[in-house]
């Protein structure tokens, strides 16, 4: 495989700017009031609207940002993966401007979050961080607004009965609707940032934007079809196809190889032992799904530093991805490369602050990131190698 090199910034288009000057502000508010810590706020708010732009805009571009940025919130607040007390506590606590009613009421919505249905965890958030009504949920989830105040009175009754048994105090009234008047203005760091997760995501469907299933003008004709083509397939075809059933979706893998490069070209893999002090090395890394990478270097003596020219680098699923030499040589002795494979962006300085929490200077370190599987804040798995070089 050729070397390749990270695609240059490209400037916005004129739609990415619009979207982001009309929703980027209040989006990355309501996330914030959803998920605590305001950076994972604005990296979930960026998700959203970047879903939206490869989606199409157009329509309710509110109901749908609403449903796209609470089921990533949602998401994100499940927690799965070995370091969930260390990762909570470096990126939960309470929200931006929370008031003491309001760290109470998230207390109450996020320790009862996992014991409800999936399909109700979005509607709590919604209802009860963000203050939304029942018609902008049901506006939002192609819902019919009377079911959504039934789902939400039965909601409030289970949450306020256990939260008297355990605690013995009711559920705290749902949040004040969001203030325009306080809604910060949108930056154009922010806007950078959109722009490489839209170009991260996969390629919008063809035919502009999706419909929604509620809307008559999908469902009708596809079920007149659907019914025609199968009282069609019943008269001609008496006896049923056998189905195969499809074959589940593996683990997430992922490998990475030190290459020495020679006339431009890898040359071979190399180990990480007694390497020569001043070469520079290139990459050979391979992932079973798309993935956005981030290198860290932890030296031998002081704190860890992001990788120049190594962060934010996409590697597609399948075949191995060989990254020309970049890994510019550290001090001579020993030092530790931590690869953080997620499933979109992570700012370099969060992902260094995990690098510090789990080796403190002048420690070995109290776990090893390798293999670990982070959850929290976005999907990341983490590779580690350990490099010795000549002094």
């Amino acid at each position: 495989m050729e070397p390749q090199t990270p695609a240059t910034p490209r400037e916005p288009s004129a739609e990415e700017r619009a979207l982001h000057a009309r929703h980027f502000g209040w989006l990355r508010a309501r996330c914030e009031r959803l998920l605590a810590g305001a950076e994972s706020a604005e990296a979930a708010a960026l998700q959203a609207l970047a879903g939206l732009i490869r989606e199409g805009a157009g329509g309710d571009e509110a109901a749908r940002l609403l449903k796209l940025s609470g089921d990533v919130c949602v998401e994100r607040l499940r927690g799965q993966g070995r370091l969930d007390a260390e990762w909570r506590r470096l990126v939960k606590g309470a929200a931006p401007g929370d008031a003491p009613e309001g760290a109470a009421l998230r207390a109450q919505i996020l320790s009862r979050l996992p014991g409800l249905r999936p399909a109700d965890r979005g509607l709590a958030l919604d209802h009860w961080l963000d203050g939304r009504t029942a018609g902008e949920i049901a506006r939002a989830r192609g819902l019919a607004e009377r079911a959504v105040t039934r789902r939400l009175e039965r909601l409030r009754a289970a949450l306020d009965e256990r939260l008297r048994e355990v605690d013995g105090v009711g559920l705290t009234a749902p949040a004040p609707p969001l203030d325009p008047a306080s809604l910060p203005r949108p930056d154009e760091a922010t806007l950078a940032r959109l722009t490489g997760i839209v170009d991260a995501l996969p390629a919008r469907p063809m035919g502009g934007p999706r419909r929604r299933l509620a809307d008559p003008g999908v469902w009708g004709p596809a079920l007149a079809l659907t019914a025609f083509t199968g009282l069609l397939l019943f008269m001609l075809w008496p006896a049923p196809p056998v189905r195969q059933e499809p074959t589940p979706l593996g683990p997430l893998t992922t490998s990475v190889e030190l290459m020495r490069y020679r006339d431009g070209r890898p040359d071979r893999p190399v180990p990480g032992d007694d390497l020569p002090a001043g070469e520079t090395l290139g990459l050979r890394v391979t992932t079973s799904e798309d993935r956005v990478m981030v290198v860290t270097r932890l030296p031998e003596v002081g704190p860890a530093t992001g990788v120049p020219g190594l962060e934010y680098w996409p590697v597609p699923a399948g075949a191995p991805l060989d990254i020309p030499p970049m890994l510019a040589p550290g001090d001579p002795g020993q030092e530790r490369l931590f690869f953080f494979f997620c499933s979109m962006p992570l700012s370099t300085q969060t992902l260094l602050a995990l690098t510090a929490e789990a080796h403190p200077p002048g420690m070995d370190g109290r776990r090893d990131l390798a293999g670990v599987h982070l959850k929290d804040v976005a999907d990341c798995q983490v590779r580690s190698l350990l490099l010795r070089r000549q002094r």
